[in-house]
């Protein structure tokens, strides 16, 4: 980050949404909460937007405008509640609201792999707001039954990644990121120069799949890291036997 971004950042850090603001001014100052510090640190303030917008009677143009959006963000906040009703607000299809996941689950159901990937996709791009677990599962078996072992590889890791920074949001308040790891069955040790584990929870299916578990756990690991807003730390693939196959190490 540059000397001006690094201002930027504290620009939009010193301006937090009022409590009194508009549901879309709060939405918006949550997501930018969410790119500056992470997602752990945005899941109050765009919870507090998503309730709101959900709970205010009737809704303004503009508030109706951003439904879908809002939509998405609620999706991203395991909130199904909210999801539903801003939905009903919409007046679409809940089953439908999240995009075209629901094509790719029947897609692969009707064994049209190369068509089910597509629409898997479409939710799963890096300019998706929201990417949804189901979205990336459907892409998952999609490019796994059609033979494509990188499409199914890539998306197992970014799924992995979004469980270990979703985990973070309910990880308890206090505990740094060694809590989190102990909390978590990884056994870590402070050793000079990183962090190691010396347990590895999925050791019965490293042992037979090493290369694909290693990288889940990888990116599993680096998703927790990234959500608990840990800067100074990086999770890096260093395997050895008797421990886990990553550690983290100073950035």
């Amino acid at each position: 980050m540059s000397a001006d971004d690094g201002s930027a950042a504290e620009i939009a850090r010193s301006a937090p949404a009022a409590p009194g603001t508009h549901p879309v001014d709060r939405m918006l100052h949550g997501l930018a909460v969410r790119a500056l510090d992470g997602y752990r640190a945005s899941v109050a303030p765009l919870t507090s937007a998503i309730t709101s917008l959900c709970d205010g009677g009737e809704l303004d143009a503009r508030s109706a405008r951003r439904l879908g959006t809002a939509a998405r963000i609620a999706v991203d906040l395991w909130d199904s509640r909210s999801w539903a009703t801003l939905a009903h607000l919409s007046g679409a299809d809940a089953s439908a609201e999240i995009g075209p996941e629901p094509a790719a689950a029947e897609l692969n159901g009707l064994a049209r792999y190369d068509e089910a990937i597509d629409a898997a996709r479409a939710v799963t791009g890096p300019d998706q707001l929201a990417v949804t677990g189901r979205a990336l599962l459907e892409l998952v078996e999609a490019a796994t039954r059609s033979g494509r072992a990188g499409v199914a590889a890539e998306a197992a890791a970014r799924l992995a990644y979004r469980r270990g920074r979703d985990l973070s949001a309910v990880v308890p308040p206090g505990p740094d990121v060694l809590g989190a790891l102990a909390a978590l069955g990884f056994e870590p040790r402070s050793d000079p120069g990183a962090v190691t584990l010396h347990n590895c929870p999925f050791h019965a299916l490293a042992a037979r799949h090493t290369e694909l578990v290693c990288g889940l756990n990888h990116a599993f690991l680096s998703g927790l890291v990234d959500g608990l807003g840990v800067t100074d730390t990086t999770p890096v693939l260093a395997p050895r036997a008797g421990r886990c196959c990553v550690e983290l190490r100073s950035r």
